[in-house]
């Protein structure tokens, strides 16, 4: 800690150096605890993280810094954060600076960062030159940056005399002579930052700011409760009133109010504006009543005319992302403020409790409790809401692409799922570079790796897997770290280490066995799980087959999965249990997937009709079934650098007992046609059954492999269909595709939209 907890007061950022190799562990611990990270570009290396104790209704700022660095745009490196780390006094769980680091670090604040002692730093600056100290680093750069008349001994003299005035005018000459030392390096830092936090409120990205409406009838207590949350809240609020009934001056007469009624939509979204513009700046706001007030039934006169205009007012701003709705007894209410009567009140109570029914991202508070009560329980939604934003939302990134896709034609459609994959790419890979260093200080931590070990630069697999190398810094790398990033990639990694495993244990496969991955541990890093393999040598053989020099590569994938099922292979006899495992269970998992509507439907239905086409094909035969691997493409294969021999095969989380021996050949015949025409699924598939012509290559590894069936036209057809709609319900699982409207019919629809050719039988 830069400043011990001591002199902490309310409201306070709690400062905190870090080695800026440790700050990704740092960082991941704080996210893992539920911080949310603010923004805070343009501010050197201090990163401001924000945390919330729901229990205590407390909130904790922290900033992370990674170099002692001064100056309004922290332009004056020190490069003395490693020297005062080294020398933190105190347990290790809670170390501060030394006492004479600390009191030259803060003297060094005062006069480059802020250009003045406050009276709260010149109480700390007395308290520190009164304590026992050796001399340290930060003094020595003092004391070569004072003017000449000046010493260390004499500055510390007038910090006790309270001489503030004259220490504040030391702020020029130590700031030309830091500018001296480092010159371009000043000013590069002074100017990149300057114009990163002139931008900054341009970027509108990554913001925690939240708009909160607070409704309820009279006496509920909104102004008081918005007040509260304005002084007490842990991050910036601004207080919007919002109500529609209030007259711009009381002093004018009631017929004024008339004209007014044309220029309330006007006012409200003024005012709704202003807001959000605070919200994109990254602050709460927080509005004291809101339009949703026009729901309340009218009184008086002209009731069907006002029904129309309160109809239109309670509709006429966008809905606030957390709607907080008072509520308490309707005596209750009448006896806090004494407006309305009790029926009344109780009837407007049922009205706005209706809301909840109605308004996303609504919640019941009951405010009869006392007023410290009622803030925490609100306090504690709103950290809810502020954390649950904060995640974000997959399937509404789908939605978006597939809007962009459907504005922009053919051309749009490619340009939608380049965006869509290259946003969720680089999404997981930032997490997985955060997950590193937590799960590289827990294998070190468990002695799992020697010190001298680094790890590589971390990839993400399409599945939602972070993945990085481990080995000598000058050597080749020799474990494989997995990491899921998701809680499908993490059963699916559980999955993988099962099956190999078992395989791995069966006496059938012990030759063979050399070609699975070797699990070498399993553990925890926080609330992340993690994988170490044995990193299996060799390429992948999509490298070969994107090269168009794939054919010796492909030949020798399908010789290694063949050795797999001759030796687990076993003739099933395709009963009703067979069919509904096969295509049934598939068909009605893809369907339930599909998004609900009329877009929808002919879809289910073309389904069905595939579903029983395969069916009656399968229904009543003897069937050749295996292990498979269930995703054996190119890119799950490694080979040697020659391409004639595999050296391994990775990635067994689809991999099942008993199934037909296409989910490995057909699979492989058309990723590797995927590969090379660049086309999706769906569209490869088609085409294989309107046209079952083979070329050398792929005849090889439909005889070596097999289907599981003869391997006539309407065989390979009814082995395409099946092993499509294998792989379009495994998408299913992962989730979000069979929701993105462009990875449909790119993938679903070619097989839909067109009747099925004969299948075997």
């Amino acid at each position: 800690m830069l400043r011990p907890s001591s002199v902490l007061e309310p409201g306070d950022d709690v400062d905190v150096l870090v080695e800026p190799s440790d700050y990704g562990v740092a960082r991941s611990v704080l996210l893992n605890f539920g911080f949310l990270q603010l923004p805070g570009r343009g501010r050197g290396s201090h990163r401001f993280f924000l945390g919330h104790d729901s229990s205590r209704g407390d909130w904790l700022a922290l900033d992370l810094v990674t170099e002692l660095a001064y100056g309004p745009r922290f332009e004056f490196k020190t490069n003395l954060g490693a020297a005062c780390l080294e020398r933190g006094t105190g347990p290790a769980a809670r170390k501060n600076l030394d006492p004479d680091d600390e009191l030259y670090a803060l003297l060094l604040h005062c006069l480059l960062d802020k250009g003045v002692i406050s009276p709260k730093r010149a109480r700390q600056l007395e308290q520190l030159v009164l304590a026992d100290r050796e001399a340290g680093p930060v003094r020595h750069l003092v004391a070569g940056l004072l003017p000449s008349e000046w010493t260390t001994e004499r500055l510390e003299q007038a910090i006790r005399a309270g001489e503030w005035a004259r220490l504040e005018s030391l702020s020029h000459p130590i700031s030309r002579r830091l500018r001296r030392r480092d010159p371009l390096g000043s000013m590069r830092r002074t100017l990149g930052r300057s114009v990163v936090g002139l931008i900054e409120p341009l970027l509108l990205l990554n913001r925690p700011g939240l708009t909160i409406a607070l409704v309820g009838p009279d006496g509920a207590g909104k102004s008081t409760l918005a007040e509260r949350i304005e002084n007490s809240l842990g991050l910036p609020v601004r207080c919007i009133y919002m109500g529609l009934w209030q007259r711009g001056s009381s002093r004018l007469p009631k017929f004024v109010a008339v004209f007014e009624i044309p220029f309330r939509p006007f006012r409200i979204w003024g005012r709704y504006l202003r807001a959000v513009g605070h919200r994109r700046l990254g602050r709460v706001v927080v509005f004291d009543r809101y339009p949703l007030d026009a729901t309340l039934p009218p009184k008086g006169r002209l009731v069907r005319f006002k029904l129309v205009y309160f109809w239109f007012l309670a509709h006429c701003a966008p809905a606030p992302d957390l709607l907080v709705i008072l509520d308490a007894p309707g005596e209750l209410l009448f006896a806090r403020k004494g407006e309305e009567d009790p029926v009344s009140l109780e009837r407007d109570r049922r009205y706005f409790r209706a809301l909840a029914e109605r308004v996303e991202n609504s919640v019941i508070v009951d405010v009869s409790p006392p007023e410290a009560d009622v803030f925490e329980q609100v306090d504690r939604v709103i950290w809810n809401r502020l954390t649950q934003r904060k995640g974000g939302s997959p399937t509404t990134n789908s939605r978006l692409v597939a809007r962009i896709a459907q504005r922009g034609g053919a051309a749009g459609v490619s340009s939608a799922g380049w965006v869509s994959t290259r946003f969720v790419s680089f999404r997981r890979r930032t997490r997985a570079n955060s997950a590193l260093g937590l799960v590289m200080s827990d294998l070190r931590a468990q002695s799992f790796m020697p010190e001298s070990w680094s790890a590589g630069r971390a990839y993400v697999t399409e599945t939602g897997v972070g993945m990085f190398h481990l080995g000598p810094r000058k050597g080749p790398a020799q474990l494989m770290v997995k990491v899921p990033l998701c809680a499908w990639a993490e059963g699916a990694l559980k999955t993988h280490v099962q099956v190999v495993t078992r395989l791995s244990a069966d006496p059938r496969l012990a030759d063979w066995s050399k070609l699975l991955p070797v699990i070498r541990g399993e553990g925890r890093a926080g609330e992340l799980s993690y994988v170490v393999e044995g990193l299996l040598p060799g390429r992948p053989a999509s490298s070969f087959v994107k090269s168009g020099e794939g054919a010796a590569a492909l030949r020798a994938s399908a010789q290694a999965i063949a050795g797999m099922h001759e030796q687990t292979g076993e003739t099933l006899f395709v009963d009703d249990a067979v069919v509904k495992s096969w295509v049934w269970d598939p068909v009605h998992a893809v369907c339930a997937a599909l998004p609900a509507g009329r877009r929808s439907d002919w879809r289910i239905d073309a389904l069905e009709r595939v579903g029983q086409n395969v069916a009656s094909a399968l229904k009543g035969h003897d069937v050749q079934v295996a292990w498979v691997h269930g995703d054996y493409w190119p890119g799950n294969v490694l080979v040697a650098e020659d391409g004639s021999t595999v050296t391994g095969i990775v990635d067994w989380s689809f991999a099942e007992p008993k199934l037909p021996l296409l989910h490995d050949s057909i699979h492989l015949i058309l990723f590797a046609r995927r590969i090379q025409q660049r086309r999706d699924l769906g569209s490869l598939a088609r085409a294989m059954l309107e046209d079952s012509h083979l070329d050398p290559t792929e005849d090889y590894v439909l005889r070596t492999v097999g289907l599981g069936w003869p391997a006539d036209v309407a065989g390979v057809r009814l082995a395409v269909v099946l092993a499509w709609l294998h792989h379009i319900c495994s998408v299913a699982g992962v989730g979000g595709e069979v929701q993105n409207p462009w990875w449909v019919r790119q993938n679903l629809d070619p097989l839909l939209k067109s009747p099925l050719p004969s299948l075997y039988s």
